[in-house]
């Protein structure tokens, strides 16, 4: 490659390298929003009672399609919350 073509390419990655940051940084922003299930008492009992009632337990079989569906629409949102609170704890740092 040319020297003129390798600049690019540096200016390029970064672009890129900063944006990823400025992405990284946007969505610990975001989920340090969610830490307000953990400071304020109500909103954590409000927490507690949607992770007891949509996380720990299941649907009955015997629902209809469109409580199944609300339902597992209802966990996810829940379980969404829960991976915020993860990713605000890491500092943006996923876990696995």
């Amino acid at each position: 490659m040319t020297d003129w073509m390798e600049e690019d390419v540096r200016q390029e990655m970064t672009a890129v390298n900063t944006t990823k940051e400025a992405q990284r940084v946007a969505a610990l922003d975001f989920a340090r929003l969610h830490l307000v299930f953990e400071q304020d008492p109500r909103a954590k009992k409000l927490l507690e009672t949607w992770r007891s009632q949509f996380v720990e337990q299941r649907v009955g079989v015997l629902n209809t399609i469109q409580q199944y569906a609300a339902y597992e629409a209802t966990r996810s949102f829940v379980l969404t919350i829960l991976d915020q609170l993860k990713f605000a704890h890491t500092e943006g740092h996923t876990i696995k």
